[in-house]
């Protein structure tokens, strides 16, 4: 039906459409059974962390807890309930801020003159593995993915205290969004950067005081700094020591299971290796660093001003988009799931007609195709999970972000044809 020629264009993508998001629907609520398993999931770590804050002690002391204590203060009203109700709401709560999400990515294609229809559905089908992932182990990503993608479509609005109290909720959730900051420094967008870092100290403080007391707060914090963000700024050694291994796909987990002889998997020792070389964990290190300088000056080049621009040129959707892929790359710990993030990169990439001269943009199309493919093409269903656990140590995801980026900088920066095509 859906491949009949005589069908109309519009119809045969909306149709498509639906299909995709009634995917996805599926894939939230096979999520509740996973969570229900012996030793439950992420979300069961969510739950009883708030659980402890409710009932006197540190939410950072429930094993696996490593997020701020204001995120069990949002967690709160889901630790009142039964487990079972609790995980069904939080599943619905992460397909709804999905859709939501996902809306506010796609607004950023609205001025362009003529739209791809395909776009929707397309850019949802690309990160479904990264879906799956996410509602499997119950994680907050989705929320936090909308609440950045809200941000940005804010700012656009020049709806400065909004986009800052998006922000500002999203890094008390999960440190992540927090990066947006630094983009709006570089568009020149002070008093968004002002308002959201107010915003931030606000959200990631004031409430844990609110419920815990200065004193238990004071100490939560303590421990999530001691626990998870001391590790991080020193690596090497002191990382590997806080963690069984380096997990994630983002650009410090690539980097430890390439050069040093680290684990590649949650396995820990007994687990599989990927490393080409065996540096010492110290030189490491600082080759994540000076990567981290690089990917940061060309961003910089990308997206830097001394003057704002009008938030409505096409080059904001380019910029937004290699913000959230960047965030992703220079978080320590960004897991695949936290890669669904990819949505709104994805959204701008494929609903924007290239400016590039002829080679050039058949290049930038070829790093977007590359990316999808590695990323939608390394799903379980398809490769099974024996295969796909091994193209994840051989950190697939990441050269799929990596691609994803390196289209994004050709299209920011890349030479331009004189008389853009009104493709």
């Amino acid at each position: 039906m859906f491949l009949d020629p005589v069908l109309p264009r519009a119809r045969f993508h909306r149709a498509a459409t639906w299909v995709v998001l009634l995917f996805c629907a599926v894939l939230a609520i096979r999520g509740v059974p996973k969570g229900l398993r012996p030793g439950g999931n992420d979300f069961t770590i969510y739950y009883e962390a708030a659980r402890s804050m409710l009932e006197g002690g540190d939410p950072l002391l429930v094993s696996g807890s490593i997020y701020l204590p204001s995120f069990s203060v949002a967690l709160a009203p889901f630790a009142a309930l039964p487990y079972l109700p609790a995980l069904i709401l939080w599943q619905s709560l992460g397909f709804l801020a999905l859709l939501w999400g996902w809306r506010r990515s796609l607004e950023l294609l609205e001025p362009l003159p003529q739209r791809r229809e395909w776009v929707p559905w397309l850019a949802l089908l690309a990160v479904s593995r990264l879906l799956d992932s996410n509602f499997a182990y119950s994680q907050v990503n989705t929320i936090t993915f909308a609440l950045v993608a809200e941000a940005v479509v804010r700012l656009r609005r020049g709806q400065a205290l909004r986009a800052a109290l998006a922000v500002g909720l999203g890094t008390a959730l999960k440190i992540l969004p927090g990066g947006v900051c630094l983009w709006f420094l570089m568009r020149g967008a002070w008093r968004a950067a002002a308002l959201s870092l107010l915003a931030i100290a606000l959200l990631v403080i004031v409430p844990p005081i609110a419920a815990m007391g200065p004193r238990r707060a004071e100490r939560s914090l303590e421990n999530w700094r001691a626990r998870v963000l001391e590790p991080v700024e020193h690596g090497g050694e002191r990382l590997l020591k806080a963690r069984d291994y380096v997990p994630g796909q983002s650009l410090t987990a690539a980097c430890y299971r390439v050069f040093s002889a680290t684990p590649a998997t949650s396995e820990g020792l007994r687990g599989p290796r990927a490393n080409l070389l065996d540096l010492p964990l110290a030189t490491t290190h600082r080759i994540v660093q000076g990567l981290a300088t690089l990917h940061l000056v060309l961003w910089l080049l990308a997206s830097c001003r001394l003057r704002p621009r009008p938030a409505s040129e096409p080059r904001f959707a380019l910029e937004a988009g290699l913000c959230v892929a960047m965030i992703l790359a220079l978080g320590p710990v960004v897991q695949k799931a936290h890669m669904l993030w990819l949505l709104l990169p994805y959204c701008v990439l494929m609903g924007t007609p290239s400016s590039l001269r002829g080679a050039w943009a058949g290049l930038r199309h070829g790093f977007l195709v590359v990316s999808v493919a590695l990323i939608a093409g390394s799903s379980p269903a398809l490769l099974g999970d024996v295969l796909a656990t091994r193209l994840l140590s051989a950190n697939v995801i990441f050269l799929g972000l990596e691609c994803c980026i390196a289209a994004l900088i050709l299209e920011l920066l890349g030479p331009r044809r004189i008389h853009p095509s009104p493709e």
